[in-house]
């Protein structure tokens, strides 16, 4: 009766940690792609990139 539930427990956790490593590697790549579209940016205009306002 207790295997069920543990398996059960260990399959939830391990879908837990895959969904955090997966938003925290999007997370990353997000803010690496808007620092070097920012230096880019800079590069070939001179100017500050647009900001939202």
């Amino acid at each position: 009766m207790d295997a069920p539930q543990a398996g059960y427990d260990t399959g939830m956790l391990r879908k837990l940690l895959w969904t955090g490593l997966y938003a925290g590697l999007g997370a990353g790549a997000t803010l690496a792609a808007r620092r070097t579209a920012s230096r880019i940016w800079r590069l070939a205009t001179g100017e500050e990139p647009p900001t939202k306002k």
